[in-house]
């Protein structure tokens, strides 16, 4: 079962820069409809730029992207385990400005949820 958060970005994601960047964390497969898929070890995760995503977010929500990104993107990053979502999310880090909307109300810097996942692994390192 995969889950899912949508990356939004002040530029459309360059997926044939970023299968470059991931053949270093798995096998990457860039599909003819504008789709990457990477294999990982214990899973996989896929990013696929759509702008049909804009739909789903109420105006409030695209007024707070907003403030911050004056022309999102949007690309539905699906991911099977929580270390397929950290191993996507880390080349991602070189885009300044990406949000990432968890679905769960919360949208916020990459940055911010790359803290959060180094504060876990330290807390399982203890």
């Amino acid at each position: 079962m995969s889950k899912s958060v949508v990356l939004v970005t002040a530029e459309r994601l360059r997926l044939g820069e970023l299968a470059i960047r991931y053949s270093e964390v798995g096998r990457p497969n860039l599909t003819l409809d504008e789709r990457l898929v990477v294999e990982t070890t214990d899973g996989f995760f896929a990013i696929e730029p759509s702008e049909e995503l804009r739909a789903h977010y109420e105006s409030e929500e695209l007024a707070k992207i907003t403030l911050t990104i004056k022309q999102p993107n949007f690309s539905l990053l699906e991911y099977r385990t929580n270390a397929d979502l950290r191993r996507a999310l880390g080349p991602l880090s070189v885009i300044s400005g990406v949000l990432v909307d968890d679905d769960h109300g919360r949208i916020r810097p990459l940055a911010e949820l790359q803290a959060e996942f180094s504060e876990q692994r330290n807390e399982l390192d203890r």
